[in-house]
């Protein structure tokens, strides 16, 4: 599975209480790749395949990428693009919003600072991540929004900055 995005999007919608027959009539999946796909799942010791077309998860829970590990490397770098692409354009003067949040800065920073803001901001999103793993146990579905967020802080150069920088070359 780690070189297959595929799989791993099939685990985590299972994960989510939908079975292969909802895979299909929601996506239009074939069910012959369905077969293939929970039979290469099966095969990694994820899931048994039972009769008629059900399956019993081995797993449970929400599951971390590797970090730098090969789905990270093909996955994460795109949807984050494309999560800040969509954020860019929800972004408007009605900010502050109830359901979309972007902000950024180019700022100066010690490094006490930025080690203090980092260990705070891992603290904070920790929680958020156990909130919303609670509100995936005793909400229903139909009362769910898929959300996604990236935080990144780090020493990284003022872009204005390096355009200064690539003028005198």
């Amino acid at each position: 599975m780690a070189n297959s995005v595929e799989l791993y999007s099939c685990l985590n919608y299972f994960l989510r209480g939908k079975s292969p027959e909802d895979l299909h009539k929601e996506y239009k999946i074939a069910k012959k790749r369905i077969e293939g796909i929970l039979k290469d799942l099966e095969n990694l010791n994820l899931l048994e395949r039972l009769p008629d077309n059900k399956i019993h998860l081995l797993v449970s829970g929400s599951h971390n990428l590797i970090r730098g590990g090969p789905l990270q490397h093909k996955f994460v770098l795109q949807h984050f693009i494309s999560l800040l692409t969509h954020n860019i354009k929800l972004a408007g003067p009605d900010e502050p919003s109830k359901d979309h949040l972007m902000t950024g800065s180019w700022l100066r920073m010690g490094k006490d600072t930025l080690a203090t803001i980092c260990r705070e901001l891992n603290a904070l999103f920790y929680s958020y991540r156990c909130r919303a793993q609670r509100d995936e146990v005793i909400l229903d579905d139909s009362d769910l929004t898929d959300v996604s967020w990236v935080i990144c802080i780090s020493p990284f150069e003022d872009p204005f900055l390096k355009i200064l920088r690539d003028l005198a070359h």
